[in-house]
């Protein structure tokens, strides 16, 4: 059926590109050399002000033009921002509206592709329990008032004395500096977050902590403070020098008064240059606990387009005594996101998340891990269905060995884990599961790993033998000619099933299998290159689109029109050629619908 389609197909789409042709260049302007900005967001902060953030790589731009609508409206350009500018500040806005926004880098040769749209509502007429309050370094007085530019505070020191309420806005102006601690106290209430950010137009703000070892050894804190948004703050904490400086963190957010703590959004932030060139689990960038002898969590926690590099230590991490899974009565973190982040390098793992259930942690983008320790890119811990999901993790690598540098893994102390629709390469392992108890009934599906170096899967220490049944199902994985990748390379795996999963090594029969299974069953999977494995086995070329073509920095804005080399072409031997498994999450890599008649192996379900 699948392939009784294709003539047609090309047809149409034939027609539908000579039609397309007719399309106006101003729509879809041609983008040049240039890449285009992501990650932008819009911040409404008053009823006339919403502030722009975005994230640019590229050397070789002049600025930015920001575009605005309303409605039904045409886009208009309503400002520029010279290069390395990534924040506007749009004010003079109408209340209670909503208005889009999208940006493009340009240079003496022409614009780049447009930003991802992004949206946001002002709100009403501020009432009269919220106040902005406005901190400028240069032109600041403390003995002003602080609700206005021209009455701005200057110090940390008049922040940090004030306790803030219901509605309040904590401003900093762009391009100022500040060295010091920034220890937020107060709390908003439902609807009325106490909102951190910046005004004026230019670069983030700069809190420089100097490597600071009291207050809980962060540049800036939130204790104890519930309704709180943390937005486009530029942070450090290091005293100059690569050695170690202590348990130090750039931002950390903290409950340790037995309470249950509310809507905590962390969002834009540039975390940087946090202790010396050093690991540890102790230091790093974005850490959120619940600490003291009192139960405590957090419901609605958000960290969402940071930017988090060059730190000693962990990128973000999550941390509680309260929420174990060997215990009855705990008290996991809820409805937590943990999304858009760029996060290393780092000392130790990108990413850590523990003590939350149902955690969504998607859109990542996790790099060179652990350049002077081991650890897996991203790993769970004490918690109960974790979806890790359309995360990028490459560069971790280190001496050959048994050290932990996968992309993904799935520790133990967990349940439900799913690692899912994510892409692996150039790692030294790709998958990880710990064998440990308790590791109950792990997921790893649809999922794309590239050139991981060493080994594919990697599992926990050999005298460990307690996780239940895990289930490995259409994944691909392509191997280049001349990595000398086994399959399990120096862990044997453990009462696991394999089905519909596609092993493509480019090398004429390069693939190697290394440690031998262990109460593991194949069915239904695809060796190219490498030895067969159970019943049901296909072999011959999968006959991918492009294989090791993948790249690295996936924009998954563009989603689903990523990593396409990956999909299978028509006549492949893969379709319809794979088991049908309940239970299966209803989509492909791609977003297709499962199944289009038989389960097709891999990644892709072709339509």
């Amino acid at each position: 059926m699948k392939n009784s389609i294709l003539k047609i197909t090309l047809l149409f789409l034939g027609s539908i590109s000579l039609l397309s042709c007719s399309k106006s260049d101003s729509d879809n302007p041609s983008p040049s050399a240039l890449s285009a900005p992501i990650n932008l967001s819009a911040t409404a902060i008053s009823s006339s002000e919403i502030n722009l953030s975005w994230v640019h790589n590229s050397k070789n731009t002049t600025g930015f033009k920001v575009e605005r609508k309303t409605g039904s409206e045409s886009y208009a350009q309503i400002a520029t921002t010279n290069k390395g500018e990534t924040a506007y500040s749009d004010t003079g806005l109408n209340a209670s509206t909503s208005y889009n926004y999208r940006v493009r880098a340009y240079n003496t040769d022409g614009d780049s592709g447009y930003s991802n749209d992004s949206s946001a509502e002002t709100s009403a007429v501020v009432s009269e329990n919220g106040k902005a309050y406005y901190i400028d370094a240069t032109n600041g007085n403390d003995t002003a008032n602080g609700t206005s530019e021209a009455t701005a505070w200057k110090t940390l020191s008049k922040v940090n004395g004030t306790t803030f309420g219901p509605g309040d806005k904590i401003l900093f102006k762009s391009g100022e500096v500040w060295n010091g601690q920034l220890l937020l106290s107060g709390s908003g209430s439902n609807g009325k977050p106490i909102i951190v950010d910046y005004y004026g137009t230019g670069n983030k703000p700069i809190l420089n902590g100097g490597g600071v070892t009291e207050n809980d050894n962060t540049t800036v804190r939130l204790k104890n403070g519930a309704y709180w948004e943390i937005n486009n703050l530029e942070i450090t904490n290091t005293n100059g020098s690569t050695a170690q400086q202590g348990p130090i963190w750039g931002l950390r957010v903290i409950v340790d008064n037995g309470t249950v703590i509310n809507h905590i959004y962390i969002r834009n932030c540039y975390i940087h240059d946090v202790n010396g060139n050093v690991a540890g689990k102790d230091t790093g960038g974005i850490y959120v606990t619940a600490d003291g002898s009192s139960p405590a969590f957090y419901n609605d926690l958000q960290i969402q387009n940071n930017l988090v590099k060059d730190v000693g230590g962990l990128g973000i991490a999550t941390q509680s005594p309260h929420a174990s899974v060997k215990v009855a009565d705990r008290y996991p973190f809820l409805n937590v996101k943990i999304t858009g982040n760029t996060v290393g390098p780092t000392g130790r793992n990108n990413m850590i998340v523990r003590a939350s259930d149902d955690a969504i942690v998607e859109h990542n983008r996790l790099i060179n891990s652990s350049v002077f320790d081991k650890g897996h890119s991203i790993f769970n811990f004490n918690t109960v269905n974790c979806q890790i999901q359309y995360n990028e993790a490459y560069g971790n690598v280190g001496p050959i060995g048994l050290a932990d540098r996968g992309g993904f893994d799935a520790d133990y102390n967990c349940k439900d884990t799913k690692i899912q629709y994510n892409y692996s390469h150039d790692n030294n392992w790709g998958y990880a599961i710990m064998k440990r108890a308790i590791n109950e009934n792990v997921t790893i599906r649809y999922n794309i790993s590239e050139n991981d170096k060493l080994s594919i899967y990697f599992y926990g220490f050999e005298g460990d033998k307690g996780m239940t049944r895990a289930n490995i199902y259409n994944n691909t994985h392509f191997v280049k000619a001349g990595l000398g990748v086994a399959v399990f390379r120096d862990r044997t795996p453990f009462n696991t099933n394999f089905y519909n999963n596609i092993f493509y090594f480019e090398g004429t029969n390069e693939g190697l299998w290394g440690k031998e299974p262990n109460n593991c069953t194949f069915e239904n999977n695809a060796f190219y290159n490498i030895t067969t494995r159970g019943t049901n086995a296909v072999t011959g070329n999968p006959l991918l689109e492009a294989p090791g073509t993948g790249g690295q920095d996936i924009d998954w804005s563009n989603y689903p029109n990523v990593l396409t080399g990956y999909k299978i072409k028509a006549g492949s031997p893969c379709i319809d050629a794979g088991k049908d498994i309940t239970g299966n999450g209803g989509k492909d890599f791609w977003g297709n619908t499962l199944y289009n008649g038989s389960a097709d192996i891999g990644a892709h379900e072709r339509q």
